[in-house]
């Protein structure tokens, strides 16, 4: 599994860059640890946005615990999508 390479991943969706072209946006990762706890990875393709990364907790009756957390640094953001693939990695195992 290699989520850093997924994220780089283009989507069909698109929006009108600053010179009139168009900018595809990337797919969004969905990563699953167990059965409580999911992970959704969002790189974000337009200039001056932070990336996205929300852990969602299953708690009673569903999803309960939303967390986001935005990054605005490629290098925490990359090194917060090795520590998810380690956790994932590990529940495999």
């Amino acid at each position: 599994m290699d989520l850093l390479s997924k994220t780089f991943e283009k989507s069909t969706t698109c929006f009108l860059g600053d010179n009139d072209e168009l900018v595809h946006t990337f797919k969004m990762v969905h990563v699953k640890i167990d059965e409580n706890i999911s992970y959704h990875i969002q790189r974000t393709s337009r200039p001056n946005y932070e990336h996205m990364i929300e852990r969602s907790k299953k708690g009673w009756g569903g999803f309960s615990d939303r967390r986001y957390k935005m990054y605005s640094d490629e290098k925490s953001f990359e090194n917060a999508i090795k520590r998810i693939e380690k956790m994932a990695q590990k529940s495999q195992s």
